[in-house]
């Protein structure tokens, strides 16, 4: 008789800790999609504040969205985090992230990546007002180049702390 061995793993249990060395930014921006993060580069322009983008595909493994956290996000003004698939692809940084933003003050904003669902729980984690939760996901689910140059205003109103647009 043989037994077969077998896991419950993804590939993504399989990731190796990375190291994104990213610099501080006043606004990141997170997402699995590269048009999102693309689209918010060309909408945001030069000058302040400052934004950087992150892949959340670089942060499959725990040990790195601990170090992205600790090293990046932890210095930022507002996060805003996209995620494709929901709060369960992301779940340990959802739960890092939201953790951090409470303690330092940070305006975090989780949005799902579905254009027709809701994510309670991502709502949940995040510290923004659902207005402003709102806003920022009505322009990044209508699309197109105006509506991201919108969201890149919006963000860099709470950045700076004044009205917003």
């Amino acid at each position: 008789m043989h037994i077969l061995a077998s896991t419950s793993s993804s590939l993504d249990d399989l990731a190796e800790p990375l190291d994104l060395r990213q610099p501080v930014a006043d606004v990141l921006v997170a997402s699995f999609s590269p048009s999102d993060l693309s689209g918010m580069a060309a909408a945001w322009g030069d000058g302040n504040p400052n934004l950087g983008l992150t892949q959340l595909a670089d942060l499959r493994h725990p040990f790195s969205v601990d170090m992205w956290i600790d090293k990046t996000a932890r210095r930022a003004k507002v996060i805003l985090v996209r995620i494709l698939g929901g709060h369960d692809r992301w779940s340990y940084g959802v739960g890092e992230l939201s953790r951090v933003s409470r303690e330092n003050g940070i305006l975090l904003a989780f949005l799902p990546g579905e254009c027709s669902q809701r994510d309670e729980r991502l709502e949940a984690a995040s510290t923004v007002a659902p207005e402003t939760l709102s806003a920022l996901l009505a322009f990044l689910r209508q699309g197109g180049p105006d509506n991201l140059r919108h969201a890149a205003s919006f963000l860099k109103a709470l950045a700076c702390g004044g009205a917003l647009p």
